[in-house]
């Protein structure tokens, strides 16, 4: 279900969950944010099309849909 614009699949939340550090997962949720709000930046709705975005340490791969973003990976690189 698609809250507040996004949705974390179940692989994404157990990374989360499993970041090593609070600012691993502030950097994380920052990125996620980010793309949330700049819907120019989403592929083409549907959940077919893949995209990914970076921050300085952390990335996340995901979907779009009409009503938001669904992360379906995360990662972190420190």
């Amino acid at each position: 279900m698609m809250q507040q614009g996004m949705e974390l699949d179940w692989l994404a939340a157990q990374v989360f969950e499993e970041l090593p550090t609070v600012a691993a997962r502030r950097e994380s949720l920052a990125l996620i944010a980010a793309v949330r709000a700049d819907p120019a930046r989403w592929p083409a709705a549907g959940g077919e099309e893949l995209s990914e975005a970076f921050g300085r340490y952390s990335w996340i791969s995901y979907v779009a849909h009409r009503d938001g973003i669904q992360v379906l990976d995360i990662g972190w690189a420190r």
